[in-house]
């Protein structure tokens, strides 16, 4: 669902700051979306604090404001 949603976000035009724990599907995730050369990624450990505020950080560092956000984040664990 994350990705479909920074899929629909590119293709309107936004410039997405993705973020995830493997660094390799975000890496794909970012070279699949429209203008691919526009948008960022960042590994963060969503359970980790610390890692969410420096990811912000980088990216109103980068792209110079945050105007909204999504949090599509979720972990799956043996049932």
């Amino acid at each position: 669902m994350g990705l479909a949603t920074a899929k629909l976000l590119a293709s309107r035009g936004a410039i997405v700051s993705l973020a995830d724990i493997n660094e390799t599907s975000l890496k794909a995730a970012a070279k699949s979306l429209t203008a691919s050369e526009r948008h960022i990624y960042t590994v963060v450990d969503v359970r980790q604090s610390q890692s969410i505020d420096a990811w912000i950080k980088s990216t109103v560092d980068k792209l110079g404001k945050l105007d909204g956000a999504v949090n599509m984040a979720g972990v799956i664990s043996p049932a």
